[in-house]
């Protein structure tokens, strides 16, 4: 049960990489980003948009994606 759960993780090279980049992100932009922003959850409120598999769903969510990341 538990074993396709882990199968799913980053491995320890990936999850150097992830801590190095939010590294190289707070360095960047500071930690008040990360400390007192809002949670973004998947839900409607954060993101209204309809979804669909496509480019244009994808457009559409990194765009949101990047006007919440500032």
């Amino acid at each position: 049960m538990f074993e396709s759960f882990f199968a799913t993780l980053p491995t320890v090279d990936e999850r150097l990489a992830l801590i190095d980049g939010l590294a190289e992100l707070v360095k960047k932009r500071g930690p008040a980003p990360l400390a007192t922003w809002p949670l973004i959850m998947p839900t409607d409120e954060f993101f209204p948009d309809r979804w669909s598999p496509d480019v244009e769903g994808v457009r559409l969510m990194t765009a949101r994606l990047l006007r919440y990341a500032g």
